[in-house]
């Protein structure tokens, strides 16, 4: 009985030797797998802050564009511009309106 119950016992040596092997793959693999997602997050959160700035940035030049337009259509500076290019004021102003009377004989 001594020898069979040896012989198991190297059967269950024999096992948790494997089940070591498959152990250190495993936690290996889930190690590795750990590594790739941590880096994947750094790297989408390094993207997420170039993103931010790039709408920080983009959002500064359309309020110095709509500044630039509202210059640009001020009264002041189109009532200057119109005198120096000698243009001449209107008196009065008339407006065609979109109805449906006739304007025009067919």
């Amino acid at each position: 009985m001594s020898s069979t119950k040896f012989i198991k016992l190297q059967a269950v040596i024999k096992f948790i030797h494997k089940m070591k092997k498959i152990s250190m793959f495993s936690l290996v693999f889930l190690w590795l797998a750990y590594l790739v997602s941590i880096n994947h997050a750094a790297t989408q959160s390094f993207e997420l802050d170039v993103l931010n700035q790039d709408i920080k940035t983009t959002g500064q030049e359309v309020l110095l564009l709509n500044v630039a337009a509202t210059e640009l259509q001020s009264v002041e500076r189109i009532e200057n511009d119109s005198k120096n290019l000698s243009l001449v004021q209107t008196e009065g102003i008339y407006y065609l309106t979109d109805t449906k009377e006739a304007v025009a004989l067919r």
